[in-house]
């Protein structure tokens, strides 16, 4: 078939409507099963597009959360008092002496640190608390270190630092404070969230350890403490096991002073499974660790002109700050409803309806013998009815209503087998090669006894040889003077193998084939496996089965073994020639003699 022709059945086959005929059936098992699949596609449906809410589209919301300021400039909420005790009478540990003994590299934190520690509640949260700038965390010092450096000038009045001679900086003071409290303020806060294509909206009800909390009647708060608890450490006075000491070391080193990070899992969701008309959106906030081999810290500077007034002369403190970092993070999805969505839960539905009728239709059609020519038509008649139309106008078979091709003769068990057009071309070529084998039947008594005895009339035939065809890649086939080896021909029979011609593979037997001389031809036959033939007349080489004969005319050639594909081609591949023959014609370059 052309492209013509194939252009033409596909636009003829892009304008025509095929449908099934519908067929009612009373067969009990087809009914049963067809419920059985109805039922259960009809509970999937439901339980996809109602429980499941397929008809949502489902995303990660954008997450704004902002801290409270319940009065102006108030970011958090302490108990100064409570505070204030805790710094004036030491009533917890991190106050005391005894509370840590660790050490790695050259920092040590032991009692005599300690005894150089002040318990403060002098600072207020906004020179401690450092809220995010997106609004979504907070930083919270639990611990400084308090380094004054003063620079002197030996010319104050000079246009320029470097002309006014400055020292780099003189530690003048140290100090260290734990701060009073830290981990018991509140945190109020409010959670929003915005999806791609909606906008800022509230949650209504926070989650937080369990306890529910309605947004309309109150804002949520929470403290450091509890949302130490929530990701399991009991208090900022536990060890952190991430940060191991030097040997020597009684303690671990505690939160306080390491710092740690904590990430607010904030999980959105407005839907639920038991109750799929639900729609309350709620937040459930839950607290991780992130884990961490090193300090959680904070470094603010501070620049303070010295006592004399000097340009140049300034005194600069350097805090270092132990941080307790809390981050809230989005997490969960909000569904959306969607026409799209829905329009797409609905087409899968009625596909699963159409592949439960394939199915019952396939189990029909092989349990019953009539189903199926109540169903289909006879596909069989049909095709063969389009195909005679198909092919009746056909150039290569014209006035034959079908392509010549299809018609196959079957084998011994029934099956299509070698086209009729396949099978005459194998008789003729087995007819063929009858012809050569009779041709070589004597037609004398003079060739019988020529052929038995191996001794022939005087008069006859040109004698014939066989002449060595060398690799015409190899140094031999580019040699003028090299002489390729020959096996002389005799009348009668003789039988060759290794060792002669110059082929000494022991992959080659000595007995590999005979060679019978008839006039001016010979008759090959296969002893062992390998030998192969070239005919001039096909121009391709043919493997000579074990037991099997081929007659071969001047010209053509043989191999004492057949190698595709290998290294050097064929093994040991001759052509027959007469034995008087000039040396004008040449294959390769080399001359036949």
């Amino acid at each position: 078939m052309g492209f013509k022709e194939l252009m033409k059945d596909s636009i003829t086959e892009m304008f025509t409507y095929r449908t099934t005929k519908l067929v009612k059936t009373n067969d009990r098992f087809l009914v049963t099963l067809h419920f059985i699949f109805m039922s259960l596609i009809g509970t999937f449906a439901l339980v996809s597009i109602l429980l499941s809410h397929n008809y949502m589209v489902f995303e990660l919301p954008s997450l704004y959360t902002n801290l409270g300021y319940k009065n102006y400039g108030d970011i958090v909420t302490v108990n100064e008092a409570y505070n204030q005790q805790i710094a004036k009478n030491s009533t917890e540990a991190y106050c005391k002496t005894g509370y840590v003994n660790w050490r790695r590299s050259n920092k040590i934190f032991d009692d005599a640190f300690m005894t150089g520690v002040d318990c403060v509640s002098h600072y207020r949260p906004e020179e401690y608390v450092w809220p995010f700038e997106d609004g979504r965390g907070l930083r919270i010092g639990t611990f400084e270190e308090v380094i004054r450096l003063t620079r002197t000038c030996a010319n104050t009045a000079a246009s320029t630092i470097t002309d006014a001679d400055c020292t780099t900086g003189t530690v003048a003071s140290t100090h260290r404070n734990m701060i009073a409290g830290a981990d018991l303020m509140t945190i109020p806060f409010s959670i929003r969230f915005q999806l791609r294509k909606g906008s800022l909206d509230d949650v209504d009800y926070v989650y937080i350890d369990g306890e529910e909390i309605s947004v309309m009647d109150t804002d949520p708060t929470t403290t450091p403490t509890k949302l130490l608890q929530m990701a399991g450490i009991n208090s900022l006075d536990e060890e952190n096991s991430y940060i191991v000491g030097d040997r020597g070391s009684v303690t671990g080193l505690p939160y306080r002073l390491s710092g740690i990070r904590l990430n607010v899992k904030v999980v959105f969701t407005n839907t639920y499974f038991t109750k799929p008309l639900k729609t309350t959106k709620i937040a459930t906030l839950s607290v991780e660790q992130v884990p961490a081999d090193f300090f959680n810290q904070k470094k603010t500077v501070e620049y303070h002109r010295t006592s004399n007034g000097a340009d140049y002369e300034k005194e600069r403190v350097i805090h270092t700050w132990s941080t307790m970092t809390i981050a809230f993070v989005p997490s969960g999805a909000i569904g959306q409803f969607d026409l799209f969505a829905l329009a797409l839960a609905i087409t899968n539905a009625f596909v699963l309806i159409g592949m439960a009728t394939t199915i019952v239709d396939f189990v029909g059609v092989m349990s019953s013998e009539t189903f199926l020519d109540d169903k289909y038509e006879d596909d069989g008649e049909r095709l063969g009815l389009e195909m005679m139309l198909a092919n009746i106008e056909g150039d290569d078979h014209p006035g034959v209503p079908f392509d010549p091709n299809d018609l196959r003769l079957k084998d011994a068990s029934g099956q299509q087998g070698l086209s009729y057009e396949k099978t005459l071309e194998q008789l003729l070529e087995e007819v063929r090669e009858i012809q050569e084998q009779l041709s070589l039947l004597p037609e004398d008594e003079a060739e019988l006894r020529a052929i038995t005895t191996g001794k022939a009339e005087p008069d006859e035939y040109r004698k014939l040889r066989l002449v060595y065809i060398p690799d015409p890649l190899s140094t031999e086939a580019n040699d003028k003077k090299y002489v390729p080896p020959e096996i002389m021909l005799h009348d009668g029979m003789q039988t060759i193998g290794r060792g002669m011609g110059g082929v000494d593979n022991k992959g080659v037997s000595r007995q590999q084939f005979s060679i019978a001389v008839v006039k001016e031809r010979i008759r090959m036959k296969s002893l062992h496996e390998g030998p192969g033939i070239w005919r001039q007349s096909t121009g391709r080489w043919q493997s000579l089965q074990v037991g099997k004969s081929a007659v071969l005319s001047v010209g053509d050639r043989l191999c004492f073994r057949m190698r595709e594909g290998k290294m050097g081609g064929h093994e040991g591949v001759f052509a027959l020639d007469y034995q008087d023959s000039r040396a004008e014609c040449t294959v390769f370059g080399i001359p036949f003699r």
